[in-house]
């Protein structure tokens, strides 16, 4: 299986003192985050990723552990897909 892996920057926390000095809680760090993804959904996780993606970089990485079989919705939405298909191909021999 692949994933999406990237780097997200947490801002720094600042909390101001009664005397107006600003004192950091918290520096600003870099965190690696990663997202799995199918070749069915691999566009959405990507943009989700370059959502946060810390200059926009990310790198796919293999797991080395095998693609989940499709879901049982995933078999029907291609069924259903190659099937209109194969209907706008024979619609399209009868309107000639």
């Amino acid at each position: 299986m692949k994933k999406i892996v990237y780097k997200r920057e947490i801002p720094e926390i600042v909390e101001q003192t009664p005397d107006g000095e600003q004192v950091v809680i918290r520096e600003a760090y870099l965190q690696t985050e990663s997202l799995v993804f199918t070749e069915s959904n691999k566009d959405i996780q990507i943009a989700e990723a370059l959502k946060y993606a810390y200059n926009g970089e990310y790198t796919i990485e293999d797991d080395g552990q095998p693609e989940p079989e499709p879901s049982r919705e995933e078999k029907l939405e291609s069924e259903v897909s190659e099937l209109k298909e194969a209907l706008d191909l024979l619609l399209s021999g009868v309107k000639e």
